[in-house]
């Protein structure tokens, strides 16, 4: 039907846009020059005992000197508290390992605990990570340098998966650059909608004048989105996508459905919280074409539409969608995965469509806590 196949062109015109500015956002070159900008590194680490030494060691060997590591224990159950202890000699670094207490402030969880490394961070800007992820020796040095020409608020970088094993984890790899990809897109327009808390620099000062994460403390998500959108309002040009090799944070896929099930189901429960049009406008519009194409194959089961109508669907969307996801394959050095694509294309609005309603219900589990 005309219908369909003129939302597939749609979709296929305003991917492709996406792919247009994706390799309009320049790639950063690291050089020698000097920088003494002072960041603090804040690490929040729940039940990470199997993870967190890769990252320490990763943090030793940085090129760039001049920053403070804080790690958050979030009431682990494990033993990450006594590894992370065991390390505070090895670095020259102001190094503070920190236990959060139950209770001790409004936020919980992500939040609280980057909140309460940022009370004692004398760094000029903050960094976060994730306790299981990875980075390059000269991941810092990147942010520094980056800092220092640009004069941005807050920056976002990039984040993939590495050490892929099963099909589904490769699946995921396809599926989250496309996220990476859009997010670096937008901000490159100074319409900034999604980034990632795994790789994300902020100016301490910056942080204080938005207020922080006051008005959105109950939810268990959103400690990198909300920020930057109440950063990106008060500084419109202020919030800058780092392209950049060296830059990348790297952390492992979802071993299971069900785990994965939970992070997309958090993820998705931000989306009606959003204050800001753009985003919402986003999400809704992202929504409305999966929910579209799903809905184009029934057609095609129940005998609506002939299959030449499903197939023009199918491949306008493909073409488009490996003209964007290729080249982010491309760039976090994952080219080996493109062939992946086609079957993303075929199970993502699925996903889509799942995740987009069971995010607006229930409760879901994430790091052994139930959350609303």
């Amino acid at each position: 039907m005309l219908f369909f196949i003129t939302v597939a062109i749609i979709y296929a015109f305003l991917t492709c846009w996406l792919a247009y500015l994706w390799q309009q956002i320049p790639r950063f070159r690291l050089d020698n020059q000097g920088v003494g900008i002072p960041l603090t590194v804040i690490v929040p680490a729940r039940n990470e005992s199997e993870n967190i030494s890769n990252l320490l060691n990763d943090l030793l060997d940085q090129t760039y000197k001049n920053f403070q590591i804080i790690v958050v224990d979030d009431n682990s159950e494990d033993n990450t508290y006594s590894i992370v202890e065991a390390f505070l000699s090895q670095f020259q670094n102001d190094f503070k390992l920190l236990r959060l207490e139950k209770d001790s402030n409004p936020s919980k969880g992500k939040k609280a605990a980057i909140y309460s490394g940022i009370q004692v961070a004398t760094g000029e800007y903050i960094i976060t990570t994730d306790a299981d992820c990875r980075v390059e020796k000269d991941w810092l040095k990147a942010l520094a340098q980056y800092i220092s020409k640009t004069n941005a608020k807050l920056i976002s970088a990039p984040v993939t998966f590495y050490k892929e094993k099963t099909l589904f984890e490769k699946i995921q790899t396809v599926e989250f650059m496309s996220l990476i990809g859009a997010g670096a897109a937008f901000m490159h327009i100074k319409k900034p909608n999604m980034c990632n808390g795994a790789n994300i620099c902020y100016q301490k000062q910056a942080f204080y004048e938005v207020g922080g994460f006051a008005g959105n403390e109950h939810l268990a998500s959103g400690d990198d989105e909300f920020l930057m959108h109440k950063i990106a309002s008060k500084y419109p040009n202020g919030v800058m996508f780092l392209k950049a090799k060296e830059a990348i944070v790297r952390t492992k896929a979802l071993p299971d459905f069900k785990v994965f099930y939970n992070q997309r189901k958090r993820w998705g429960s931000k989306w009606s919280h959003y204050k800001k049009v753009s985003p919402k406008l986003v999400a809704i519009t992202v929504f409305g074409f999966h929910f579209i194409f799903c809905t184009v194959l029934i057609c095609w089961l129940l005998g609506i539409i002939s299959i030449e109508t499903l197939l023009t669907v199918f491949f306008t969307k493909l073409f488009s969608e490996i003209l964007f996801i290729g080249s982010l394959l491309s760039f976090s050095q994952h080219r080996n995965k493109i062939f992946l694509i086609p079957l993303v294309a075929i199970l993502h609005p699925f996903y889509i469509v799942l995740f987009g309603l069971a995010g607006n219900f229930g409760s879901y589990t994430w790091k052994d806590r139930k959350m609303n």
